[in-house]
């Protein structure tokens, strides 16, 4: 299995986690500049893309609605908190493409430096073939398949 902190979806989703927790759950305001909205968003749409990549491709209809499950629990659902939080985020885009661009940076060299020299994209390609043939090499889709073998 790919170790989620290979793919940059759960660091995206971890973003979301420490924002929320830290927003909703203590009130801090001074962290609203660390806002993932922009983050979520273009993930949200490159999920879709992925999406639609994967039914072009033909991919088993299991997997389709599995990669859809995935795409509303970890990111339509929490860019739908953090807008109902605290709004579209329209005065702090460019603050925020920085913030995403210096996260997505560390991404990079953890993956370049973690799997011994292998790009960011050569993984990307790993995962959606490995998605796309069903298998779970990935963290969601092995708990996709540990449901399925607990209901049989």
């Amino acid at each position: 299995m790919i170790s989620p902190i290979f793919l940059f979806s759960y660091w995206i989703f971890a973003w979301f986690i420490l924002w929320y927790v830290f927003v909703f759950f203590r009130g801090v305001k001074s962290v609203i500049c660390w806002n993932p909205f922009l983050a979520l968003a273009l993930a949200l749409v490159e999920n879709v893309l992925s999406w639609l990549w994967l039914i072009w491709k033909g991919a088993d209809s299991v997997v389709v609605v599995q990669y859809l499950c995935m795409i509303l629990l970890i990111k339509a659902l929490p860019l739908y908190l953090v807008w109902r939080r605290v709004g579209i985020p329209s005065a702090s885009w460019l603050k925020d493409a920085k913030i995403l661009l210096a996260v997505f940076a560390v991404y990079c060299v953890v993956v370049v430096w973690g799997t011994g020299g292998s790009s960011p994209l050569v993984l990307y390609e790993k995962v959606m073939h490995s998605i796309l043939r069903g298998t779970s090499d990935t963290p969601m889709f092995a708990f996709f398949a540990w449901l399925q073998q607990s209901r049989q």
